[in-house]
């Protein structure tokens, strides 16, 4: 009797191991599908693009804030 109930809790933990591998496995596939998607990545390049552009307008304004 106490071996039946010790197989039934191994039984249990390696089964809810095995449904939480496969969720995170699922959740990993997912994220990877979702961030190396071809718009995700023209997306960046544009915010890429953008940020240098801000960062040069934010050294003239400095230059210009400094040397009045």
């Amino acid at each position: 009797m106490l071996f039946a109930v010790r197989d039934r809790k191994t039984t249990i933990v390696i089964r809810n191991y095995c449904i939480v591998l496969g969720c995170v496995t699922l959740l990993c596939l997912g994220l990877a599908e979702v961030y190396n998607h071809p718009s995700r990545v023209a997306q960046q390049d544009r915010l890429n693009n953008y940020g240098y552009f801000i960062g040069a307008g934010l050294v003239d304004y400095a230059n210009r804030a400094i040397y009045r």
